[in-house]
């Protein structure tokens, strides 16, 4: 396997380890490929498939109770103790993993149209989102994420090799007026993918 040092890591002018609104990033941080995949406001579901012909699969990780990750609590307005439904799903293409998900939806956002957030199986739950009109996001915030936060973590605990960083964004739906918080988390494999296709057109 190749190394996973992310030769082509963007400049970190700024505090790229923290939460940061797309919008304030200036773009010449962020490579194309990097940048158009972080900012892509399309269902991620259909880019995937798109891109790999329908050949990516996707594997349900854990959906069940739990609570939220401390930062998790602030774009929701919830307390750390509060019950939120968790689905956590990892993209994989050609045996590499790509994308690490979670959607953490609150107990309060339970109600009768959206509790079929909670009975979806192993279906993507983008399937579900981005085909009903009920639906809003708000903008992308992007971050990095280090070998010492919790989502790095629980993504690379299968991986016999790890890379030094991630990168990931994160927004918050509302869903029939009703909040939940999408994270996606990109591993180097897709952003290698995405500059081959690029040198190819």
């Amino acid at each position: 396997m190749k190394n996973l040092s992310m030769q082509h890591t963007p400049s970190q002018a700024i505090a790229l380890d923290q939460w940061q609104n797309c919008q304030l990033l200036s773009h010449t941080l962020l490579p194309k490929h990097y940048q158009e995949l972080l900012t892509d406001n399309d269902s991620l579901t259909k880019k995937l498939r798109n891109i790999t012909n329908g050949t990516i699969q996707h594997r349900l990780y854990f959906a069940d109770w739990s609570k939220p990750d401390a930062d998790e609590c602030q774009p929701l307005n919830i307390k750390p103790d509060e019950k939120v439904w968790l689905r956590e799903i990892e993209w994989i293409n050609n045996q590499q993993l790509w994308v690490y998900a979670r959607a953490v939806i609150p107990e309060t956002s339970l109600t009768d149209e959206t509790a079929q957030l909670t009975e979806l199986g192993n279906r993507s739950v983008g399937d579900l989102l981005f085909s009903d009109p009920n639906l809003t996001r708000n903008a992308f915030e992007i971050c990095r994420i280090q070998a010492n936060h919790s989502y790095y973590d629980r993504a690379c605990s299968e991986r016999a090799l790890t890379p030094s960083e991630l990168w990931a964004r994160r927004s918050v739906f509302s869903f029939y007026g009703k909040p939940l918080l999408v994270m996606e988390m990109f591993f180097p494999e897709i952003f290698e993918y995405l500059a081959q296709q690029g040198q190819r057109t």
